[in-house]
């Protein structure tokens, strides 16, 4: 007998997720009550499915990208956790390399990452100016610090002024990330100063807003943060101001130059693991493992 089928929109959906961040929630949601339309669509159970319909699912997203696919798998293992499935086939679909679960997903490609060339071109259009106005600073130092810290975009659009720890002798940044999980980046000493004008010029205008005490760093007039769709939207303008050819033109492509970076810099993967606010070494060896292997400068003989 079929399991009863909850509307996509429904409260029960969200009920695997509780304790995830917000946006998280919000997208395992999605793609939950995704999956639970194709299972009546095609009259699968949502609950007992067989790892080949799983499999069968993802095939049927084909404009899907891997890592779309990836977040999809997640928002399902939970799900089958949830209803107390013994053996998760959403685990064991993620786990199969060949075979019809293996077709689901596209095929592995390097993350896209600004090169050298790139990079100095987007700091020098972002950098602040003495004619600056305060939106204007605010769009530009948001995707300076998603360059030169890692954050994800939900971090950065979250972060308030408590959060910026540049009283020390070696300034942090406090993030709250993933599964409520904190974690603390360094701040250069060229993104420390940069800060400290912004706030300036911050506090000057809430002051003018008649709202001084906002507590969200990247804040409008109303005191409202940015929007990830928002963030989005600017990062893509200015990679395509640049001439920044790429496949994707969102906030993760200055994550993935961070990271890039700090590993072709010599900095220790556990250190970049933690900066990055992975849970596990292996995620960053699996996404930037030809950085590890072939270091920048190194050529075959």
């Amino acid at each position: 007998m079929k399991s009863p089928l909850p509307q996509p929109d429904s409260e029960e959906n969200s009920l695997p997720y509780q304790n995830l961040a917000p946006l998280t929630i919000q997208r395992y949601v999605w793609f939950l009550g995704d999956f639970k339309q194709w299972c009546q669509s095609v009259r699968v159970d949502p609950v007992h499915p067989k790892i080949r319909e799983i499999a069968d699912y993802l095939q049927s997203r084909s404009q899907w990208g891997i890592s779309r696919k990836t977040v999809a798998l997640a928002a399902l293992r939970r799900w089958f956790d949830f209803c107390g499935l013994e053996e998760n086939p959403a685990m064991a679909a993620s786990l199969r390399k060949t075979g019809r679960a293996g077709k689901a997903f596209a095929p592995k490609r390097l993350p896209v990452a600004l090169d050298d060339a790139e990079s100095a071109a987007f700091l020098r259009v972002t950098a602040p100016s003495a004619q600056d106005t305060y939106p204007v600073r605010r769009k530009h130092l948001i995707q300076r610090l998603l360059f030169w810290t890692g954050l994800r975009v939900s971090e950065a659009v979250s972060l308030k002024v408590s959060d910026l720890r540049m009283d020390d002798e070696h300034p942090v940044l406090r993030v709250i990330g993933k599964g409520d999980k904190e974690r603390q980046i360094p701040i250069t000493d060229r993104l420390a100063m940069e800060l400290q004008d912004y706030l300036e010029m911050r506090m000057a205008f809430l002051l003018a807003a008649g709202q001084p005490s906002v507590p969200v760093l990247f804040c409008d007039w109303h005191g409202n943060p940015y929007t990830p769709g928002g963030v989005w939207s600017m990062v893509q303008t200015t990679l395509k101001s640049i001439g920044a050819e790429k496949r994707h033109r969102g906030p993760h492509v200055l994550r993935h130059t961070f990271a890039t970076r700090q590993l072709q810099s010599g900095v220790a993967p556990a250190i970049v693991k933690a900066w990055m606010g992975h849970s596990d070494l292996r995620v960053l060896f699996s996404v930037y493992e030809h950085v590890l292997s072939s270091p920048k400068g190194v050529k075959p003989v």
